[in-house]
């Protein structure tokens, strides 16, 4: 399986390169956007920072109910299908090998990049409640060595996109103290609610054409 998978790499890497060396390839993307242009720009907006806290916890000890409803509340931030995106006729784009999806007629699917984000933030978010609080359920009890993996990756991944982005806002000081918390910053965003719209659109067209009843 492994010399699969090595394989899979040889031929997306020498395809990577070739595009990217064509004439015909001309890059003409703004900072987080899809490098094929499969997925449109989106509107940006302004948004001032301040915390959620209908996905924060503040210095309270927080009881089981509550943290079990900041997990409903994390978990409403995707999408439905989970921002996968299915892309037909992808040999020729600048992509990593994709996602099979069971019952999807052995269509393969990719990851809108923020969704990933979200679901390593909320995996770290959970790894935390159960370190501070020992809250963790019986499913991911059982799963916890996988866990434990899977939150540093999440933190190497987010390293990466942090850095990848580069945000350049101002932050200061609310309480004129050394340090900041970030809150009262304005921050140029895409439209979230403009990029959900889309990754749900998607879905609901793959649910149509390509996925059989039953996935996701």
């Amino acid at each position: 399986m492994w010399i699969l998978g090595m394989l899979y790499l040889v031929r997306y890497f020498l395809r990577r390169e070739h595009i990217l060396s064509s004439s015909a390839y001309r890059p003409h993307l703004s900072l987080g956007e899809e490098i094929n242009g499969l997925i449109p720009e989106f509107p940006r907006k302004a948004v001032q920072f301040w915390s959620d806290q209908s996905l924060a916890i503040d210095a309270e000890i927080p009881t089981s109910d509550r943290i079990k409803e900041l997990g409903r509340n994390w978990a409403s931030l995707i999408p439905a299908g989970g921002g996968l995106i299915h892309v037909a006729n992808n040999e020729e784009c600048i992509l990593p090998p994709g996602q099979p999806l069971e019952n999807s007629n052995a269509s393969l699917f990719w990851s809108m990049s923020v969704y990933h984000q979200l679901h390593c933030l909320n995996g770290i978010r959970k790894a935390l409640n159960q370190f501070y609080f020992g809250e963790m359920s019986s499913t991911e009890h059982h799963q916890h060595i996988e866990h434990h993996e899977h939150v540093y990756h999440c933190v190497e991944y987010l390293r990466q996109i942090i850095l990848c982005h580069g945000d350049t806002a101002l932050e200061g000081s609310l309480d004129g103290l050394p340090g900041t918390t970030g809150w009262g910053t304005t921050h140029i965003c895409k439209d979230q609610e403009a990029v959900r719209s889309f990754a749900e659109e998607k879905w609901r067209w793959a649910q149509a054409n390509v996925v059989r009843p039953g996935s996701r």
